[in-house]
Parts: structure tokens; C-alpha cells; sequence
């Protein structure tokens, strides 16, 4: 009978201590599985850090690209390209209003160089940056309607022929 008491006894015992195990066991297991959750929270929320990071980057970038058309050749304006053959020979007309003549290779007092110059148009290039077209006058005034297309204001009788012409 004692032995009984004793197989008992330690069968109550060893039950407690398994029992205590398996909880330990399934508490680890609750931790673990809180700690992955916890570790793919983090890693979305650096991904996510990461991505906008990179989104500001491009914004950056995007705009200082985009600032040196309007920045660097804003104030200079192709007044004549003349010249025969090559080298052509642009006159511009910088921010300050002064006049320059310049060809291609040059550079200009504000750092700008000229890149090219053809019969219709004038490049340059800021350092380091994309070269970018001048603004023209003369573009302007060959879409300019001619003088003699405007009308005549109202109330002015029409004007006479050219001498020599047939009526």
C-alpha cells in the first residue's frame, strides 16, 4: 500500500511538474509568436520609412532638374544670330540688359557656357548641368503677324494703289 501511496504521490507530482512544462511551453510559444508579429510590424514600418525616403529623393532630384531651364537662361534672351558659314555668333541680351556676342565654347560672366549656335537656335549649359535652348526675340518676331497685315484703324479711308499698278 505504501507503494501505492509513494507511485501515487509521484505520479501527482510529475504530472504538476509536465503540467508546468507544457504551460512554460505553450507561454514560449506565445512569446515567439508575439515577437514574429512584433518583427514584421517593424520591418513594414522601415520598408515603408525606406519608400518615402526614396519618393523624397526623386522629388529632389526632380526638381532641381527642372530648376536650371528656368533659373539659369531666364534672363537671357537671343537678341541676332549672324554669321556666315561657321563659327555663327549670337548677340544676347543678359539680365543686367547688357549686350554680348558670343559662339559656341564660350562663357559667359555668370558661369553659363555656350554650347551651340545654329540659325535658329542657342544652347548652353550651366556646370554639371543639361544643356537648355535660350529664349529667342527673333522667334518671336518671325511669329510676330507683318505690319502690313495689321489693319488700318477705322475712320481712315483706304490707302492707293502703288504707282505703276494696274487698277
Amino acid at each position: 500500500m505504501q507503494t501505492s501511496l509513494k507511485l501515487l504521490a509521484l505520479a501527482a507530482a510529475l504530472s504538476l511538474v509536465l503540467s508546468g512544462m507544457a504551460r512554460a511551453q505553450n507561454s514560449a510559444a506565445a512569446d515567439l509568436t508575439q515577437l514574429e508579429a512584433e518583427t514584421t510590424l517593424l520591418k513594414a514600418r522601415a520598408r515603408k520609412l525606406d519608400v518615402q525616403a526614396q519618393i523624397a529623393t526623386r522629388q529632389a532630384e526632380i526638381g532641381r532638374l527642372a530648376a536650371p531651364v528656368a533659373s539659369a537662361g531666364a534672363n537671357i534672351t537671343v537678341r541676332a544670330i549672324e554669321g556666315i558659314g561657321t563659327p555663327l555668333y549670337a548677340t544676347l541680351q543678359l539680365d543686367n540688359g547688357e549686350m554680348v556676342d558670343v559662339k559656341a565654347g564660350d562663357v559667359l560672366a555668370n558661369g553659363v557656357k555656350v554650347v551651340s549656335v545654329t540659325r535658329d537656335t542657342v544652347m548652353v549649359q550651366r556646370k554639371r548641368g543639361k544643356p537648355f535652348r535660350l529664349a529667342s526675340a527673333i522667334a518671336a518676331l518671325r511669329q510676330a503677324p507683318p505690319a502690313l497685315a495689321l489693319p488700318l484703324p477705322a475712320g481712315l479711308p483706304p490707302m492707293p494703289p502703288p504707282p505703276g499698278s494696274a487698277r
